[in-house]
């Protein structure tokens, strides 16, 4: 076999390709892309949003208990009432930007703004959000005595 045979093959192959893809695929992809795997009800988003918030509070408690416990006992620690900022990733994954004011055993107070990832082991069961094993802090950045 020549060189310019293996040029007309390559080019009749890709052509065939091209028309597999634009033929076969990328319908076969807007057909799932436009079914029902992909739709939510407008009642699912409110279920969703409120759920939301409600885990953010939690991801934002549980936060919170998570420094207390890996600070000694010598600190003293207050806690803002609200995040500045809270997201949720998706997947029970959730990032918490707040502040804390620390107090160290020599007295020199200071406010620290961290960021904690946080993720919910337990899925879609909320009766277990206040228990602090069901959740797993990925990091907390933002305070050096950690």
């Amino acid at each position: 076999m020549n060189f310019s045979t293996k040029i007309i093959y390559f080019v009749i192959c890709l052509a065939l390709l091209f028309t597999l893809q634009i033929k076969v695929v990328v319908p076969f992809l807007f057909d799932v892309a436009s079914s029902d795997l992909f739709l939510e009800g407008e009642e699912n988003f409110m279920d969703a949003e409120v759920s939301n918030n409600s885990m953010l509070g939690f991801a934002f408690d549980q936060c919170n208990n998570h420094i207390s416990e890996q600070l000694d006992s010598d600190f003293s620690i207050i806690y803002a009432s609200k995040p500045i900022n809270a997201w949720s990733l998706g997947g029970n994954q959730y990032v918490i930007n707040a502040e804390v004011d620390i107090t160290p055993p020599d007295g020199q107070s200071a406010v620290k703004r961290y960021v904690c990832r946080i993720v919910y082991t337990q899925g879609t069961d909320i009766n277990g959000t206040l228990d602090s094993s069901n959740w797993d802090i990925e990091g907390i950045n933002g305070i050096d005595e950690l």
